[in-house]
C-alpha cells in the first residue's frame, strides 16, 4: 500500500476516534444529576400561590396547606372556598418527588406529580411538567 493512503487511512482513523471520544464525553457530562433529598419536615403547613405554573393567571388567594404525616387540601378565596370546606388530598414525598392524590368525596384521583426545585421554611417552587409555581409559607 502507499505510504499516503496508509497516511491518510490513520489520519482517518485518528480523527474517527477523536470524535467518538467527544461524543462520550459530552453524553457523561450531561447525566441528570441523582435528585435532592428534600427535607419533608419543611413542607408541613400553609402555602400561598405566588405564581401559578408561569402564567399570568392569578394565583391571588390560592392556599395549598400540608398537615404532618400526608393530609392535606387547596383552597382558592376568590372560589368562596375557605380552609375549613377546602377539596382534600394526600401527599408523599420522596427525595425531590412530591405526588398529590387528590379526592373527590371519597374516591381518590389519579396522581399529580411534582418535582420539588425549592423548599425552604419559607419558600416552595414545584415543577408540573415544566411548568413551575412558587409558593410562600404564612403559616
Amino acid at each position: 500500500m502507499d505510504a499516503r493512503i496508509q497516511n491518510t487511512i490513520r489520519k482517518n482513523v485518528f480523527k474517527y476516534l477523536l470524535a467518538a471520544a467527544a461524543v462520550m464525553l459530552l453524553v457523561v457530562s450531561c447525566k441528570k444529576d441523582e435528585p435532592d433529598d428534600i427535607d419533608a419536615s419543611l413542607l408541613p403547613g400553609t402555602w400561598k400561590c405566588r405564581v401559578y405554573q408561569n402564567t399570568d393567571v392569578s394565583a391571588d388567594g390560592e392556599y395549598w396547606k400540608f398537615n404532618t404525616g400526608g393530609p392535606g387540601g387547596i383552597w382558592i378565596e376568590a372560589q368562596g372556598q375557605t380552609e375549613d370546606d377546602m377539596p382534600r388530598f394526600n401527599w408523599t414525598l420522596d427525595k425531590d418527588y412530591l405526588i398529590l392524590i387528590h379526592y373527590v368525596g371519597e374516591v381518590p384521583s389519579a396522581p399529580t406529580p411534582f418535582t420539588v426545585e425549592l423548599l425552604t421554611s419559607a419558600k416552595m417552587k414545584l415543577n408540573d411538567k415544566g411548568r413551575a409555581s412558587e409558593f410562600d409559607k404564612v403559616k
